[in-house]
């Protein structure tokens, strides 16, 4: 079964934290004021991406 690539925070975020304030996901952190995401707790749902007003959450590129 192949599993979801997990996404990450592009350089295009502009720190609104839509996706902290409206999402409960564990993947979310700040570091720096930043908001971050855990690619070993991201699922890949990719909700966070659908709300992200700036379209910079996008999946992990394969290995």
């Amino acid at each position: 079964m192949l599993k979801a690539l997990p996404f990450y925070i592009s350089d295009k975020c502009k720190n609104h934290k839509n996706c902290v304030n409206e999402l409960a996901c564990p993947a979310f952190y700040i570091q720096d004021k930043r908001v971050k995401i855990d690619p070993d707790m991201c699922v890949g749902c990719s909700i966070c991406a659908q709300i992200c007003p700036e379209n910079a959450i996008l999946p992990l590129k394969n290995k």
